[in-house]
């Protein structure tokens, strides 16, 4: 059974600074669970977009029921991710490699420039979660929800601070 998990975000920076500080994200102070990250491929489409493939591997927790399924601590993710400078969207879109006999994820956030305030930046994220453990499916549920909520959270703040960092000035009109 596949769950959707939603969330926007504002931030006031813009478009470009966005997109610029995507590829800076790691390490933060938020993120001490990324332990590496991996350009696999990246070229330029046809139609000018910037297309890469990242690996990253993260630390992972899991709750005590569910440690005799998942053993592994370390997870790897599939990031792939479409910049769209014409356009001004940038699309990233991850998904677990390990742990998928019990849990499936694939998060997709969708940076967009604020049509009230060009110097902002919306983000859409969006979370499929799709269980294949049905006995435990309220379970994976429960914690998958209270588990992408707080790594939301983390990773916006983890962003925020990468933000400030190489803006310092704050937003600009770029």
């Amino acid at each position: 059974m596949v769950y959707t998990f939603k969330m926007m975000e504002t931030f006031t920076y813009s478009w470009n600074q966005m997109a610029t500080a995507y590829w800076h994200r790691y390490p933060n102070p938020y993120s001490e669970n990324v332990l590496s990250e991996d350009t696999i491929e990246r070229y330029i489409d046809k139609d000018g977009k910037l297309v890469t493939k990242r690996l990253l591997c993260k630390k992972g927790s899991v709750p005590r029921w569910a440690s005799m399924l998942i053993r592994a601590r370390l997870c790897f993710v599939v990031e792939e991710s479409i910049v769209d400078p014409i356009n001004k969207i940038f699309t990233t879109r991850k998904r677990n490699l390990e742990w998928q006999s019990v849990v499936s994820v694939v998060e997709e956030v969708i940076y967009r420039q604020c049509v009230e305030n060009k110097a902002w930046t919306i983000a859409e994220r969006r979370a499929l979660v799709d269980s294949k453990a049905l006995s435990i499916l309220g379970s994976v549920q429960s914690f998958t929800k209270k588990s992408f909520k707080e790594g939301w959270l983390k990773s916006s703040k983890g962003y925020q601070a990468i933000l400030s960092a190489m803006y310092p000035n704050g937003t600009s009109r770029s």
